[in-house]
């Protein structure tokens, strides 16, 4: 059999989406059986490196796309990293505050919050998450070192959108994830673009990589892939898939990895 290649994202799709965060018993079965199948198992997300948890880690991933595709990681080795450069970072902090929205910018090594910001929707509850995490919640957009890969706004009523979206529509995709929270990457970099490069690198055709996500944007890691799977019956994604899978706490990761014969 040909290998295969599958991605993987985390949230909703191999994580719960919820309080909780658990990683099903089948789930965690079911990867390293694809692993010991001599498939490429890979996480695909846009959570920054930094950010991909040791619980995950430890279930042996052959790589990870990272930031949206703005880092990759194969087989312990970095093949690709782009960021922003630091006077566009500068320009787009201050046209942030601007606008009025509440951003979490994201490196491969940190995140940096703006402490001058409203906390609208939930940032504040991710920031209470990730200090229970043991992450540092302390970095702020006024650091000496702030940089950043690509970021994430909450934004509101007050929030003046139609500046913002002016002002980044030239560099990047806006990414929205409902309920007044959007991502932000650069144009030249997706959760598809990644999975071209990984490809490319292990010379693995189309027909032969597998995608599998829950929500809006893992739409076009489901494009790219020879087949795209749906955990769970998300309005948004679903008709997109060549498959849907049963919910994630109902083992729905494994039963999809078990329909294609992959494990």
């Amino acid at each position: 059999m040909e290998r295969k290649l599958v991605f993987f994202d985390i949230d909703g799709t191999l994580v719960s989406d919820d309080s909780e965060h658990i990683i099903p018993s089948s789930a965690r079965k079911a990867v390293r059986q694809l692993g010991q199948s001599g498939s490429y198992a890979l996480i695909n997300t846009g959570r920054s490196y930094f950010n991909v948890d040791e619980n995950i880690k430890s279930l042996g991933f052959d790589g990870y796309a990272c930031g949206c595709g703005t880092h990759i990681i194969l087989e312990g080795e970095e093949i690709y990293y782009r960021t922003i450069p630091k006077d566009e970072c500068l320009r787009l902090r201050d046209m942030i505050k601007k606008a009025d929205a509440a951003p979490l910018y994201e490196r491969r090594d940190k995140f940096f919050y703006d402490t001058a910001s409203r906390d609208i929707g939930w940032i504040g509850k991710l920031k209470r998450l990730y200090k229970e995490q043991g992450k540092t919640v302390t970095n702020d957009a006024q650091d000496e070192d702030f940089s950043f890969d690509k970021f994430c706004i909450w934004y509101d009523e007050k929030t003046d959108m139609d500046f913002f979206h002016r002002e980044i529509s030239e560099g990047y995709d806006f990414i929205d994830r409902g309920e007044g929270f959007a991502e932000i990457v650069p144009k030249d970099c997706s959760k598809a673009t990644a999975m071209t490069v990984i490809a490319e690198k292990l010379g693995i055709d189309r027909e032969d990589i597998f995608a599998i996500g829950d929500s809006l944007n893992d739409l076009p890691m489901l494009k790219a892939a020879g087949t795209g799977i749906c955990i769970g019956k998300n309005n948004l994604l679903w008709k997109q898939a060549d498959y849907v899978a049963d919910e994630l706490r109902n083992d729905g990761l494994a039963k999809a990895l078990e329909h294609f014969g992959l494990i």
